[in-house]
């Protein structure tokens, strides 16, 4: 690898030469001719990713599954290809540690739409209708739903990061992006049942399984063996919306655990702007802080 160099110019190159070289390492490649084959898909994914982008070169954001089929359609012709390259970089993005959940796609490929109201009742409704998995149930929903934690962030949590005060709860948030969340109202009652009589130190979500072997049981949690129990990455999405519609874009950002608002743009069309009045009247005479 320390050789390898791709089909583009050098001022494409060189700025993304470590890190391509890097996550093509960290996939573990078993022969030169599979490292080469996805050292070339990484590095056209990084060229893009940070020249027609603009996202950081950061696995936690660029391997977003919105901007991995936006790549992939943008860049292949042939499904097969599409299908090939994708699955070369979710594998890259699990090295990294992201979920291992399969996505596939095609041309018409999204990121999966936020949860509705009368959607969330029943993943509450699933939660208690299945007793030996409501403990993780609770977690998913109150953790990702109520507090916006990516999956990730889901599995290192202990039971100890949230804390109960006179105004709900509150979550400290582990990974690369630390930060402290207050739950949403009316997601208390998740987070109350999943840490009811746990230790401060356990983990919160799949508390048996190894780190890997979480990863996956999250990722499977919902599919069609679950059917019908919440899912980590959608409840996640629902929390980034509803705070897109909420939050100034700083907030919105730090409470995200995001680099920057550009990984927030799967995310756009899915909110709702602002009733026309509400939306003049802040124009007019915008909150400043403190006020």
């Amino acid at each position: 690898m320390a050789t390898y160099k791709p089909n583009m110019p050098a001022a494409h190159w060189l700025p993304i030469r470590d890190f391509v070289v890097a996550s093509t390492l960290a996939d573990l490649p078993q022969t030169v001719p599979q490292a080469q084959k996805l050292a070339g898909v990484l590095a056209r994914y990084a060229r893009w990713v940070t020249t027609v982008a603009s996202i950081p070169l950061d696995p936690t954001d660029m391997f977003q599954p919105g901007n991995v089929a936006r790549f992939v359609e943008l860049t292949y012709k042939e499904n097969s290809w599409r299908s090939y390259a994708e699955a070369l970089l979710r594998r890259v993005a699990e090295a990294y540690g992201d979920s291992p959940e399969v996505r596939k796609v095609t041309r018409t490929a999204r990121e999966p739409f936020p949860y509705s109201e009368s959607e969330i009742a029943g993943l509450y409704s699933w939660a208690a209708g299945f007793p030996f998995h409501t403990t993780n149930a609770n977690a998913i929903l109150g953790m990702c739903g109520g507090a916006g934690l990516r999956p990730q962030e889901l599995i290192q949590s202990k039971v100890g990061d949230v804390h109960e005060t006179t105004d709900g709860f509150e979550v400290d948030i582990r990974g690369k992006y630390p930060r402290t969340i207050p739950v949403r109202a009316g997601w208390e009652s998740a987070v109350r049942a999943a840490i009811a009589d746990r230790e401060q130190d356990e983990l919160i979500v799949f508390p048996h399984l190894r780190l890997s072997t979480r990863l996956d049981a999250l990722g499977r949690f919902g599919n069609r063996n679950f059917r019908g129990a919440p899912r980590a990455q959608r409840l996640r999405i629902t929390w980034v919306v509803a705070m897109l519609e909420t939050l100034p874009i700083a907030s919105f950002v730090y409470a995200c655990g995001y680099s920057g608002v550009q990984s927030a743009a799967p995310y756009f069309s899915m909110a709702a702007p602002l009733a026309e009045d509400q939306l003049h009247s802040l124009l007019r005479n915008p909150v400043q802080r403190g006020n």
